[in-house]
This record gives C-alpha cells, sequence and structure tokens, in this order.
C-alpha cells in the first residue's frame, strides 16, 4: 500500500519542505480505527510457529520490526509528537522513515518470492 499510495514520494517531499526550514507534518495517515487495530494480525497469530519457515523467519521479523517501527513513527507524529521539533529535526525524522520504507519494501519483496519458491510457486506473479 505505501507503494500505491506514494508514501515514500510524499514523504521526501516532505522532508525537502522541511530541510527548506518550512516545517511540514504528516498527519492523519492512519485512521483512528487503522490505530486501533494491528496491521500484523497473521503474523502475530502465528509467531509460535514462526521458526517452521526456516532461515526466513530472521527477515520476517526485520521486516515487521521495521514496519512497525514507521507506523509508532506515524502515530507519534498525528498525535503531536513531534509537533515542537524544529523543520531540521523533522526531515531527519521523515529521512529516516523513508530509509526504513525502503528497506522494508525490498525486503518485503524478496521475502515474499522466497515463500513462493518455498512452496513451489515461484511462477506466481501476483503484485
Amino acid at each position: 500500500m505505501v507503494n500505491k499510495r506514494d508514501h515514500i514520494e510524499y514523504t521526501r517531499g516532505l522532508a525537502k519542505t522541511n530541510r527548506g526550514n518550512t516545517k511540514m507534518l504528516p498527519k492523519s495517515w492512519l485512521s483512528p480505527f487503522d490505530k486501533s487495530r494491528s496491521p500484523f494480525r497473521v503474523l502475530e497469530a502465528n509467531l509460535p510457529n514462526i521458526g517452521i519457515l526456516g532461515d526466513i523467519c530472521q527477515d520476517i521479523a526485520k521486516f515487521y520490526s521495521r514496519v512497525m517501527a514507521v507506523r509508532t513513527t506515524l502515530i507519534a507524529v498525528d498525535e503531536g509528537a513531534y509537533d515542537d521539533a524544529e523543520a531540521v529535526d523533522v526531515a531527519f525524522i521523515l529521512e529516516t522513515e523513508v530509509e526504513l520504507w525502503e528497506n522494508a519494501n525490498k525486503l518485503g519483496r524478496y521475502i515474499v518470492g522466497a515463500l513462493r519458491r518455498s512452496a513451489g510457486n515461484d511462477q506466481d506473479t501476483r503484485p
């Protein structure tokens, strides 16, 4: 969804605006409903069994931690945690989130491919 909604490019633009000393924060990216729900309910329900996936479980844990870090920052921004921050500090925070998003994106694509190959379904081209 991050790609479909172009959050990364939008956030890069916000960081650039903040680097130009005009403070702008992303607000309301997560609705109250989204904030109250875990985005990884299936993963969390299956954590006790994740080891059966083998070495890929390390990458799944990395992916989960990166996405949750971005989500935590978005919630903190939305709830005003950075309202008093200077524009340059907001730019740094946004640039760091972009790095996390890009890393999680690459990792997610790798994980999906690895799981499909593991299941003998490497011809599946679904996005």
